[in-house]
């Protein structure tokens, strides 16, 4: 059995970024692979996590987070334990790893980077070359539905991403805007794949997380920061129109309950028994495909990911653009049979690419 090191963003207590790594796992272990995930700590990327902010070297700044997190104790430290009660029950997660050396402690047959937006230098604070793979290892190295975020983040580092890139030997995205953009800088085949959250079904994710049925009725909203005006205003109308509660996972709303102190099991599971569903997040976006929920998506500057999942299952109807798309997206009524056919087409083939290229 082969072992395959992941390189990803398991520690950011962000649902996204630790589901798809959890999905990611659980699909190479039921394909016959051993997974772990690689346990390598950025500072830069993890620390905006901890319950008490590093120190910043604006002192202004610091003061301000400080102050922040002591007024936040409580939720802040009921969500951190959250986050990290999962991470501990349900990756398998390797010893620490802080420097390239320290990789040689791990003996894997196949590295691979990804998913999530691991080759977004505004998030890495630059080539990190832990997610570029440049190890000092005999592996094979891949990466699986790795992500700029936005395509122009390569601009003006073309070089450095081209340097980076070569060293990987086979390279899947998750957006075909991705993929048209390393095209023009890479000579090399790339396939664009599902994100790993949609490689597991739905009942795959609701056995795993064992997910509780509720027959209270209520609107799911979900926004990563602060949501645009569209977005809140989507969110009245619903409530309007449908007299029903709105829950989020802002911590200072007042307009819908926080249930900011979840963990991703308890994400999961308010979004699968949620009646309607407003959000401008992607992974927002995955699971009310998989759930077939009622859905509006708040695609604040056409991200790029949440247009191209949504051509790929034919759910572009489902964008609200202005007010009047929300009586329109209400009254449509979504054909899920075909939903789901598109969708396990595409889960076939990017399971296949993942499987045959990891042999």
């Amino acid at each position: 059995m082969k072992t395959v090191g992941i390189v990803t963003f398991h520690r950011a207590h962000n649902y996204g970024a630790v589901l798809q790594a959890y999905a990611l796992q659980e699909t190479l272990r039921l394909n016959g692979f051993n997974p772990v995930i690689i346990d390598y700590y950025s500072k830069f990327l993890y620390g905006q996590y901890e319950v008490f902010k590093p120190i910043s070297l604006n002192p202004l700044k610091t003061i301000k987070h400080l102050l922040s997190d002591i007024k936040d104790y409580t939720s802040n430290r009921k969500r951190y334990n959250a986050f990290n009660e999962f991470i501990q029950s349900n990756l398998k997660v390797s010893k620490r790893v802080d420097k390239a050396t320290d990789i040689s402690n791990i003996k894997a047959d196949i590295l691979i980077t990804g998913s999530d937006q691991v080759w977004n230098i505004n998030i890495t604070n630059g080539i990190d070359d832990f997610f570029y793979l440049n190890l000092p290892t005999d592996a094979k190295k891949m990466s699986y539905a790795a992500s700029l975020g936005n395509s122009d983040v390569v601009t003006g580092y073309e070089a450095e991403y081209v340097k980076a890139l070569n060293r990987i030997d086979k390279i899947s995205v998750r957006e075909s805007s991705a993929k048209n953009k390393l095209n023009c800088l890479l000579d090399k085949d790339i396939k664009v794949v599902l994100d790993p959250t949609l490689l597991l079904d739905e009942k795959q994710w609701t056995e795993k997380l064992s997910l509780k049925e509720s027959k209270r009725e209520y609107i799911f909203t979900y926004s990563v920061g602060r949501g645009s005006d569209l977005f809140y205003r989507t969110i009245d109308k619903l409530k309007d129109k449908t007299g029903l509660e709105s829950i989020t996972y802002d911590k200072e709303s007042k307009q819908s309950r926080s249930c900011y102190t979840d963990g991703p099991r308890e994400f999961v599971e308010r979004l699968y028994n949620a009646k309607y569903v407003v959000t401008s997040s992607f992974h927002g976006l995955v699971f009310s495909i998989l759930f077939h929920k009622n859905v509006f998506v708040i695609a604040n500057n056409k991200p790029e990911r949440l247009l191209s999942l949504l051509k790929i299952v034919g759910l572009e109807k489902c964008v609200v653009s202005r007010e009047s798309d929300i009586e329109r997206i209400m009254d449509d009524n979504i054909d899920w049979k075909g939903v789901d056919s598109r969708l396990d087409n595409a889960r076939k083939e990017s399971v296949k690419w993942l499987i045959d290229e990891a042999k």
